[in-house]
């Protein structure tokens, strides 16, 4: 499931036609970070991947623990 929220996340960012510079911009998160998380380097905490689909204009819900636990 993480695999496929991720590439969502990546899916929406070219959408906008966003580099990950501009997604750091609209987050305040490192390019860097970006590009971990992008490239499943790192496994982000659940408030950072809302951060980032709030700034690609996506709507992250979780509904219970279990389910936030298994996106990551």
């Amino acid at each position: 499931m993480r695999h496929s929220l991720v590439s969502r996340l990546i899916q929406r960012r070219h959408e906008l036609g966003w580099t990950q510079e501009k997604l750091a911009e609209r987050t305040g998160f490192q390019q860097s970070a970006i590009a971990r998380i992008e490239s499943a380097r790192i496994i982000p905490k659940v408030d950072t991947i809302q951060t980032i689909a709030k700034a690609l204009g996506l709507k992250l819900e979780l509904v219970t623990n279990e389910e936030a636990a298994a996106l990551v």
